[in-house]
């Protein structure tokens, strides 16, 4: 489950974005699983945390964005205990690392930019042009296609979003 959603704060909508780290966790959780040693599986740091039923979900999610906003931890903590099969293999990690940047990047957060807004709206925030986080859900699909050499996952999504603009358009003729 997405770190945020764990956190048991309110939040202003579920959205793709949410979505899309899920199926990541489950990528990793995958990735990390020892079908044949399960006393080694939970002896890894994802297991040791997700498995420990006295965790509260507040504890899941701090552990979460620990590892998955820092490169460094997330390699130390997460991909360096992938089974050999997933760690052997360059282009899983690269897959796996670019989607870690796409769903958990902290660089692009403009302080002064941020500020500025609020001042020009009154210190409230402004909506958010992508509110279900679409593009972001796309560039992940996109990954994940290029991983698995299939382009299925971002002709899905392409076709939704066309669907859904002619159901708008309709939606609109209607109204006039």
């Amino acid at each position: 489950m997405a770190p945020e959603l764990l956190n048991n704060q309110p939040i202003g909508r579920r959205t793709l974005a949410h979505d899309m780290e899920s199926y990541f966790a489950v990528i990793i959780w995958i990735a990390s699983l020892d079908y044949d040693r399960e006393e080694l599986f939970q002896a890894k740091p994802l297991a040791k945390v997700l498995l420990n039923r006295e965790k509260a979900s507040e504890d899941i999610a701090n552990a979460k964005e620990s590892w998955f906003y820092n490169i460094k931890k997330f390699t130390k903590k997460i991909t360096d205990y992938f089974e050999p099969v997933y760690l052997n293999d360059g282009r899983f990690l690269k897959c796996i690392r670019t989607l870690r940047q796409i769903l958990y990047q902290q660089d692009d957060f403009d302080v002064d930019a941020h500020d500025k807004k609020l001042d020009q709206n009154n210190g409230e925030e402004t909506e958010d042009a992508d509110p279900a986080k679409e593009g972001l859900f796309s560039r992940c699909m996109k990954e994940i296609d290029d991983y698995l050499r299939d382009e299925e996952g971002s002709r899905e999504i392409k076709w939704i979003n066309m669907r859904n603009s002619v159901g708008q358009e309709a939606k609109a003729a209607e109204e006039v």
